[in-house]
């Protein structure tokens, strides 16, 4: 057929290609017409694609869904310890169940959180409880050291230094892993240089009372002496903090809270406010219990104050100090 002919009086727009062939048994002969207009003949083949390969090892389905759970539970993201997270001893990740919707309070985009350590060691405004109290330790140990990341090796020789009980790192990550859960995942911002180094909104109070007592305002020395609930890290179990008295946390502690107190005594004084003077000492010897020092600026201070302040004061001195209190 020619390109300008045709068939059945039919338009077409364009070159005509046409094919014929005989027919079957009983059949005429075919004849097979298309034009420009037919947009099908020019589509581009079927390819037929081979299946994708398996994933590599490492990366099975169940693999897959464990580091959706260990997302959906805060947890450290996908690494070989995961797999092995409840094998040691009787450490346990619990999954919640699905309650209520999820909804975020304006209020709640304040992210706050408080160690207490002058006193008993407490978590204050956490999102949960830490679930162990090596939990507390941990977090104590990188809010105290957060002036660099600190690696994990240096954790778990912080956490227990006796080599036989030294956390192996698979409990270690555990522990990362729970506070994770009590904070916020953002408490332990992944960092590019490795490391673990706590977010600046978890704070303690012990930088609190550095910042008052920085101030010369006696009002913010007496909110710094009020922060004291007792001794720094007061009742901490046997075998657990090594590290807070090995690096003299302590005894650094207990010196600056002594100077506070002798600083803001002396302003007292000095505006002849013997009540509150006397509140300060006797807040300072919570902490400082066994400064002498502070008892015998207590002892002044009562025997100014009245024979009734003096009297207590010596009761108190005797009780903490036994013969060697001083007699005022």
């Amino acid at each position: 057929m020619g390109d300008d002919q045709e068939p059945d009086e039919a338009d077409y727009d364009g070159p005509i290609i046409a094919a014929t062939g005989p027919g079957g048994p009983g059949d005429a002969p075919w004849i097979w017409v298309a034009n420009g207009t037919n947009s099908t003949m020019f589509a581009p083949p079927v390819m037929r694609r081979p299946p994708p390969p398996p994933p590599p090892e490492g990366f099975s389905a169940d693999r897959i869904i464990e580091s959706f759970r260990a997302e959906a539970l805060g947890l450290d993201e996908y690494d070989p310890y995961l797999d092995e997270i409840i094998d040691d001893g009787n450490l346990v990740v619990e999954e919640s169940g699905l309650e209520e919707p999820f909804t975020v309070e304006v209020g709640a985009l304040t992210l706050s959180a408080e160690i207490l350590i002058v006193g008993p060691v407490e978590a204050s405004g956490w999102r949960s409880p830490p679930e162990r109290a090596v939990v507390l330790e941990l977090a104590c140990y990188l809010a105290l050291h957060r002036e660099r990341p600190v690696s994990g090796e240096g954790l778990r020789a912080a956490l227990r230094p006796d080599g036989s009980k030294e956390q192996s790192a698979k409990t270690l990550r555990t522990y990362l892993s729970m506070l994770r859960k009590a904070l916020g995942p953002d408490a332990l911002p992944s960092r590019p240089s490795g490391g673990y180094q706590l977010a600046g909104w978890v704070t303690t109070d012990w930088e609190h009372f550095v910042a008052l007592s920085r101030s010369d305002d006696i009002d913010d020395a007496l909110e710094a002496l009020s922060l004291i609930r007792g001794r720094p890290f007061e009742s901490v179990p046997s075998g657990t903090y090594a590290w807070v008295f090995s690096e003299f946390l302590v005894s650094d502690m207990e010196v600056a809270i002594a100077s506070v107190v002798t600083r803001a005594v002396e302003q007292l004084v000095q505006a002849d406010d013997l009540e509150r003077a006397l509140g300060a000492v006797r807040q300072g010897l919570r902490a400082v219990t066994g400064d002498y020092g502070l008892w015998e600026l207590y002892l002044s201070l009562a025997a100014q104050a009245s024979p009734a302040a003096l009297t207590r004061a010596r009761s108190e001195a005797r009780a903490a100090l036994g013969d060697d209190a001083p007699q005022g």
